[in-house]
């Protein structure tokens, strides 16, 4: 996003902080390996958080502003 920052909030069990930072940290690579750390229940709150960090993002984000500047710039560059 065109150098633009927010700040978003989370309220997490230690558990699942950890778990989502092994997730942010290792990727969709890391995934396979970190659902065995964790229950379904606690997959369950992932989504959630996921979905909550989403929610505040789009809350605090011109996203027809961003696709405008985006446009000026030229676009996503092609390979």
């Amino acid at each position: 996003m065109v150098n633009q920052k927010i700040n978003i909030s989370l309220e997490v069990s230690p558990e699942n902080a950890l778990l989502l930072s092994v997730l942010i940290q290792n990727g969709v690579g890391g995934q396979q390996s970190a659902e065995k750390l964790f229950s379904a229940t606690a997959k369950q709150d992932l989504i959630s958080i996921g979905q909550e960090i989403i929610n505040q993002i789009t809350a605090k984000t011109d996203f027809d502003l961003l696709r405008i500047k985006n446009d000026l710039l030229g676009g996503i560059e092609q390979n």
